[in-house]
């Protein structure tokens, strides 16, 4: 990898930047799949993997705690 994109969530106005930046990669904090979530693509979703597939582009979505734990600095 050469190019990486960073965001919070990965809206069609991240994945247009990354492709006009030729990013390899998009890391975001809100990705795609969800626990209990259907898991038929379309809509949105389909217009955003497409982008993502059409232009070789890898998504990585870590939804973890932003924030410094309890203690920490100290």
């Amino acid at each position: 990898m050469h190019k990486i994109v960073t965001g919070v969530t990965a809206c069609q106005a991240l994945l247009d930047e990354a492709v006009r930046l030729q990013a390899d990669a998009v890391i975001v904090h809100h990705g795609y799949f969800w626990k209990n979530e259907s898991p038929v693509i379309r809509g949105m979703k389909r217009r955003r993997l497409k982008t993502l597939l059409a232009n070789d582009i890898n998504l990585y979505g870590w939804h973890l705690a932003a924030g410094c734990p309890s203690g920490a600095g100290q």
